[in-house]
């Protein structure tokens, strides 16, 4: 059976972001592999984080999971890279690599709003690249803030200390997730394209030989013509 990825890519419309104003900002965290031979996961991804970075209003900066996605996005947004985290498949992911994840995120650039650029995970042959989001601790308490004022709580539940450890929990479980959707979305492609790449190889083998074959019995009718020719001759 002939493998085939298909993928779509699903990116909110632009006019949700205009209404959070240019002064926000927005990491963006494209989630691509380490290794290559896996289709098109890893430029579905980068597109997907170009369309969402021109579609954002305010300052914006990419945080990379995954080698593969530097070198496609250095040449065209090289200044807006902060930070790039690699061998995140390295060993099988786990929600403790998350949370170092995470972390890294929170401290390589103060956000309002992060972005995490994925592929789900559809059928063996299927994937489908989305965006998912995921507000800071500043933000979310500003917003607990603006809540508290209609009611009365016998907790505060908008420490800062409380408040950032419940986003950074929010962020890693969003990012184990999404590093297992990706990561079963990357080894289906590859797959499909390992199972391509045999099949070409396959066909290739199958031109050569019918080549070699006749280029081989064409040497051996020339030198039966040659020893009948010959054998005729003598006898003559």
């Amino acid at each position: 059976m002939k493998l085939q990825s298909h993928c779509k890519s699903i990116v909110p419309d632009s006019s949700e972001f205009l209404l959070a104003g240019a002064d926000m900002t927005h990491l963006i965290v494209p989630i691509t592999s380490d290794r290559g031979l896996c289709g098109g996961v890893n430029a579905q991804v980068i597109k997907a984080s170009k369309v969402l970075e021109k579609d954002l209003k305010g300052e914006k900066t990419f945080a990379i999971l995954g080698s593969k996605g530097e070198g496609l996005l250095k040449r065209t947004h090289g200044h807006l890279l902060s930070r790039v985290i690699t061998e995140i498949y390295q060993n099988p992911t786990s929600f403790a690599l998350a949370s170092e994840i995470a972390e890294e995120l929170q401290t390589c650039k103060q956000y309002d709003k992060a972005h995490i650029i994925y592929n789900r995970f559809r059928s063996a042959i299927a994937y489908d690249t989305m965006v998912d989001e995921c507000e800071s601790a500043d933000a979310m308490q500003e917003r607990m803030a603006a809540f508290t004022e209609k009611y009365e709580f016998e907790d505060e539940f908008t420490e800062s200390l409380h408040m950032n450890d419940m986003m950074q929990f929010v962020l890693a479980s969003k990012v184990y997730s999404r590093l297992l959707e990706s990561a079963t979305s990357e080894v289906s492609a590859r797959m499909g394209a390992m199972e391509n790449a045999s099949k070409n190889c396959g066909e290739m083998i199958g031109k050569i030989t019918l080549n070699m074959n006749k280029a081989r019995q064409a040497v051996i009718t020339q030198e039966l013509g040659e020893i009948v020719s010959g054998a005729a001759a003598v006898g003559a």
